[in-house]
């Protein structure tokens, strides 16, 4: 009576070329398996580094953010003046005929008189004086 180990067993016949071709592949399966497991191990490390280098952002963010904040408070509110306000909002702030000459004039005079005393300076400058 033969056993049951034997009755189940089968034989499979390689030649010498296939065995070393079969044995050529599952070392080539191996050799790309490692390298896989390689490059996920580095994506792991890289992976780790750029979440660190987020977390430090969002705390220098927030830290920065509250400074802000911060300076925001300790600094004097600005007074806008009305005029700057309403062109701001989008209301129109219309001069009568008389404020506009005048400041037009007004602005005109002493937008001349800089430009004559900057040309004065410089001549002199330019004279060594």
């Amino acid at each position: 009576m033969a056993s049951k180990k034997t009755d189940n067993l089968i034989h499979v016949r390689f030649d010498y070329e296939e065995a070393v071709e079969s044995r050529r592949d599952v070392l080539f399966s191996q050799l790309v398996a490692l390298r896989m497991e390689k490059a996920i191990n580095i994506y792991k490390i890289h992976r780790i580094k750029e979440l660190e280098l987020k977390e430090k952002l969002y705390k220098k963010m927030k830290d920065l953010r509250s400074t802000i904040t911060k300076l925001e408070k300790s600094l004097p509110k600005l007074e806008i003046p009305e005029i700057v306000e309403k062109k701001k909002s989008g209301e129109r702030y219309e001069l009568n005929s008389d404020e506009k000459t005048n400041t037009n004039k007004e602005d005109i005079e002493g937008q001349l008189k800089e430009i004559q005393n900057r040309l004065d300076r410089l001549q002199r400058d330019s004279m060594g004086i």
